[in-house]
Parts: structure tokens; sequence; C-alpha cells
């Protein structure tokens, strides 16, 4: 249904063929082998050098575990790369139960630490660097909220100081 992430994918030959007719379990066959040739290829990938480093730097500052900074990441790329937001988007609409199965599955971590990194108890929440919209049900990016509408972009970006992080959440203060 998307040609864009058919062709990212690899399954660009499926895009309006003219040799022949659409075959949806053929493109699952295919899709399976692309994603086994992906999972060993792809196993030590590694985010972007900017937002890690940004990470870090922020995780320094308030204390991250582990799996904070991995979620973090995550709801960072999400929010600021349409094309894994849109194929996020095929996992339909999501409780907030299934939104910690979704992350520990993604992630390679376990259910128990998403939930506790995500809890309104956990750093995440209590910073409001990522909080869950527990209510209804959502796509993964809508149930994810981040900082402010710019955290995103800003994490991304190379050339961060960590005040901008918070522009626009926090006022500085007289001294």
């Amino acid at each position: 249904r998307n040609d864009s992430l058919a062709a990212l994918l690899g399954l660009g030959e499926w895009i309006d063929p003219t040799d022949r007719d659409f075959d949806p379990r053929a493109v699952r066959s295919a899709l399976r082998k692309l994603h086994q040739v992906a999972e060993q290829k792809f196993c030590k990938a590694k985010i972007p050098a900017c937002l890690s480093r940004n990470v870090a730097r922020l995780s320094a500052l308030v204390g991250l575990s582990d799996s904070d900074r991995r979620i973090l990441e995550f709801v960072v790329l999400i929010h600021a790369e349409q094309l894994l937001d849109d194929t996020a988007d095929y996992l339909g609409q999501l409780t907030s139960i299934k939104v910690f199965r979704v992350l520990a599955g993604v992630l390679d971590l376990t259910e128990k630490e998403v939930r506790s990194s995500l809890s309104m108890m956990g750093i995440l929440a209590q910073s409001g660097l990522v909080t869950v919209a527990r209510k209804g049900t959502n796509p993964l990016r809508a149930k994810l909220d981040l900082l402010s509408r710019e955290f995103a972009d800003i994490m991304s970006s190379p050339e961060t100081d960590l005040i901008n992080l918070l522009r626009g959440t926090v006022t500085p203060s007289t001294p």
C-alpha cells in the first residue's frame, strides 16, 4: 500500500508490475526473505551519530538508564523520520499495553524494562522527555509524546546545545 516503503525495502519490482499480475503471496514471501537478510545484515546497525551524542549528553544530565536511552532514541526517530512513522502505522491502533509490547520487540528489550522506563514514575516521564498517551488507541507515534514539537529536530541536529533541548519548555530565570 506504500510505494515508497516498498521501494525502500527492495520490493520495487512489485510497484505497478507490467509483466505479471500482482501476487500478494509472492510479495509476502519476498518480504520474508528480505527480512531475514536485513536482520543478519543490520543487526549491528547504529542510530545516527548526532542523535547518539545528544542522547548521551542528555543522559548524563538526567541519569537515563540504557533502556531509557534506547526508547528515547526510537521515539525521536519515529517523530523525525516520516518513513519510520509510516511503517509503524501498519501496526494499527495501539493501546498502551500494545505499545509496551511493540517497543520491547523492536528494541530487543523485555516488556518489564519498557514498562519501567515508560512508567509515570520513570525518569522519561518525570523529566517530560517521553510520555505515553494512555487514553484510547492511536498509531504508535501518537502514543509516544516528546518534550516539545521541536525536540526531535533538535535532538537530530549535529550542533545541539543542551539548553536548546529545553527551549520552548523551560524559560531561563534571573540568577
